[in-house]
């Protein structure tokens, strides 16, 4: 494994750590009706998946960001958020 193929690992690793962090910043934008910071964070989220091939991801949060944008019905904004926090919370976690 050469040295660039190592720290894109620790880069990777870094990002399934940080999910259920990123999770838990969601719940919580959702509780407190903080649409932009849920956009906001979906957007990060969706930049970084896609550079570690967490295609599903990326759509979902992609998916959040556009509803969002285009001020869809709140009930379908949280099942979208609910959706992106459950895929957060299931990236597979290293032994």
């Amino acid at each position: 494994m050469t040295s660039f193929e190592e720290r894109l690992g620790a880069i990777r690793l870094r990002f399934i750590e940080q999910a259920g962090l990123d999770a838990d910043a969601i719940e919580r934008s959702l509780d407190e009706g903080a649409w932009k910071s849920v956009r906001d964070l979906g957007h990060g989220i969706a930049g970084r998946a896609g550079m570690f091939g967490f295609d599903d991801l990326t759509d979902s949060a992609r998916q959040l960001e556009r509803a969002i944008d285009g001020a869809q019905p709140t009930d379908h904004l949280h099942a979208l958020a609910r959706a992106l926090i459950a895929d957060l919370r299931g990236l597979p976690r290293p032994d």
